[in-house]
């Protein structure tokens, strides 16, 4: 729930703010919620952190 509730709340600055690639991280943190949604609740341990959301900036 919180990273849906992130997902919106960083939209309105897409495509970036501050050198923040905004737009890349929210589309990160879509593909990992509908992984962890997919593997459920029993088995979100098995969600593979390299695959995190990660803050890049824009140059």
């Amino acid at each position: 729930m919180l990273l849906e509730e992130g997902i919106a709340r960083l939209r309105p600055f897409a495509p970036s703010c501050q050198t923040i690639d905004v737009a890349s991280l929210v589309d990160a943190a879509t593909r990992a919620r509908a992984t962890l949604l997919d593997l459920g609740e029993a088995r979100m341990t098995e969600f593979d952190l390299a695959n995190a959301p990660k803050i890049a900036r824009r140059g």
